[in-house]
């Protein structure tokens, strides 16, 4: 994941097992698996999760699906996911055209 930087924090909440995930740089196809990787522990990890994307240079419909499935994979168990997206406004075009803007609410 040489062009993507990828943190995930504990956070502060003690009634419940909350995260973020922080994504940057290039969000693709030839990312994806790495990405799989390490975000798929957090689905039992966190009851609560915010996904946050800043800095995106690059993102492609195979990162936007994986969001998707793991937002299915929260909502399966319950689970909160909320997503924080900050995009530059070619990136944004991609998502509406692509039918995913309601999903992960850009």
């Amino acid at each position: 994941m040489e062009n993507t930087k990828l943190t995930i924090t504990q956070g502060r909440k003690k009634d419940v097992k909350n995260g973020t995930i922080l994504f940057e740089g290039e969000l693709t196809y030839n990312e994806v698996d790495e990405i799989k990787k390490k975000i798929t522990p957090t689905i039992q990890k966190y009851d609560e999760l915010n996904i946050q994307l800043r800095n995106i240079e690059n993102l492609d419909l195979t990162c936007i699906q994986l969001l998707f499935a793991f937002q299915k994979s929260f909502r399966a168990l319950n689970k909160k996911l909320t997503f924080d997206i900050e995009l530059p406004n070619d990136i944004k075009a991609l998502i509406e055209h692509s039918g995913f803007s309601q999903i992960i609410n850009i």
